[in-house]
């Protein structure tokens, strides 16, 4: 009897101790689940965020080319200038989409419009763009209000200049009566001395 009750307690004994032994492992086994399951959440808000911070840099460069040529503005010409600001094409398959425009349509800054087999790009006003675009109609209003006020300011001398070429033939016209006096004296003069020389030689 006292065998088997010995018996009996080293079985429980041992079960028990599987029993702890798995439960224990168990728990680790969670625990590396869980700290993986963690470091892929981690790896992937990191690869979204490196995602973002690419698709803005290349909605940036894209919106310069877009910016610097006369609308409207055909996608595939902004693509080919792309390497010669970049070193290297627009590679929208490393980024998971299918075509250049895909891409850009992500990044909500470009709207696209389709004549036939082209497609023009154009970019989608920002607040910053908005307010630099705003800059530059005012300075473009206040250079037309200058050059419609030049003229204005121009009349008064056109009218100087006639008032001047007014006074100058009033001056000339006043100036002829002297010069007739003046030979009217000149000729009293010569008669003058014409009657001293006669009288001097009766």
């Amino acid at each position: 009897n006292n065998n088997n009750n010995i018996k009996t307690a080293t079985k429980v004994a041992s079960s028990s101790g599987d029993t702890t032994s798995k439960a224990n492992k168990s728990v680790a086994a969670n625990k590396s689940n869980t700290t993986n399951t963690n470091n892929s959440g981690n790896n992937d808000d990191n690869n979204n965020n490196g995602k973002q911070q690419r698709l803005k840099y290349i909605a940036n460069v894209v919106r310069a080319l877009v910016t610097s040529r006369k609308p409207p503005c055909k996608l595939r010409e902004v693509l080919n200038e792309y390497p010669e600001i970049e070193g290297e094409p627009l590679n929208f398959r490393k980024l998971g989409y299918t075509s250049a425009k895909d891409l850009l349509k992500a990044t909500g800054e470009f709207s696209f419009m389709q004549y036939g087999e082209e497609t023009y790009i154009d970019a989608v006003p920002s607040q910053k763009s908005a307010h630099i675009s705003s800059m530059v109609r005012q300075q473009k209003s206040s250079k037309s209000t200058r050059i419609t006020a030049a003229p204005q300011v121009r009349q008064p001398k056109r009218s100087d200049q006639s008032w001047n070429k007014s006074s100058y033939s009033s001056n000339v016209f006043q100036r002829l009566p002297a010069t007739g006096q003046q030979q009217q004296q000149q000729q009293q003069q010569q008669r003058w001395r014409s009657n001293v020389n006669t009288n001097a030689a009766g």
